[in-house]
């Protein structure tokens, strides 16, 4: 009768362990269910915040592109304008070049002249004293 007893009170303390261990084990089932929500809550917002920065980064980088860009059509532009007014300066050099050089021919041409007019005065004057 005692051992009956006895086996009927620990069925009763195994039945209790294992009621707590289950009671333990729900617990920490829903705990770990409700860590895992947060986990996945987080990770979503995480997400969502990762893609707005992504937006928010392609759009400054584009904003910074397009003003690269356009500062480097306003520099190429003035590149061409300063390669056009030089190249329309060197004309205009060649040009007063060429005058110039049409300038000292004409004067050479002249001098030539002068020279030719002086060589036939001395020529005139050499035969004018051979006659004298």
């Amino acid at each position: 009768n005692e051992v009956a007893k006895l086996t009927g009170q620990m069925a009763e303390l195994r039945q209790e362990m294992v009621d707590q261990l289950t009671e333990r084990k729900n617990i920490f089932d829903q705990r770990l269910f409700a860590k895992d929500q947060l986990l996945i809550e987080m990770q979503i917002e995480f997400d969502q915040q990762l893609v707005e920065k992504q937006k928010s980064f392609d759009q400054q980088l584009a904003e910074r592109q397009k003003a690269f860009d356009e500062q480097l059509l306003a520099k190429e532009k003035m590149f061409k304008q300063k390669l056009l007014a030089k190249g329309q300066l060197l004309a205009e050099k060649d040009q007063k070049e060429r005058e110039l050089d049409q300038t000292l021919l004409a004067r050479d041409q002249i001098i030539l002249e002068k020279n030719q007019l002086l060589l036939e005065k001395d020529q005139q004057l050499q035969k004018l004293r051979e006659m004298e």
